[in-house]
């Protein structure tokens, strides 16, 4: 959990699910990040119960490859990607999330 903090702290870009604090209670690590009220894009297709188009995998997948180009220009990588930590947010906006499977680059 340590090292999904210091991956977030180091910087953001738009497309990826913004970081806002840290919080230690005890035994329990709470982290403060954006409310993407949309959901996953899992949570859409299970909820909608049909396939996405191309066109709307296409306006998934683009903000989803700007949050990666910057992710490894910061020589960061997610090792997750999938529907379910990709978040849309209150308009519709896809953002990655979840880097608790990631790694800073030397």
């Amino acid at each position: 959990m340590k090292s999904e903090i210091e991956i977030l702290k180091e910087g953001q870009c738009e497309q990826v699910v913004s970081f806002y604090g840290a919080y230690q209670q005890e035994d329990e690590l709470w982290l403060a990040m954006e409310y993407c009220s949309g959901g996953s894009v899992i949570d859409l297709i299970n909820i909608t119960g049909h396939e996405l188009t191309e066109r709307e995998i296409a306006s998934i997948c683009y903000p989803v490859l700007k949050a990666i180009d910057f992710l490894h220009s910061t020589k960061k990588i997610h090792w997750d990607i999938k529907a379910g930590n990709i978040l849309l947010d209150h308009q519709g906006n896809a953002k990655l999330g979840d880097f608790g499977v990631s790694a800073r680059l030397a």
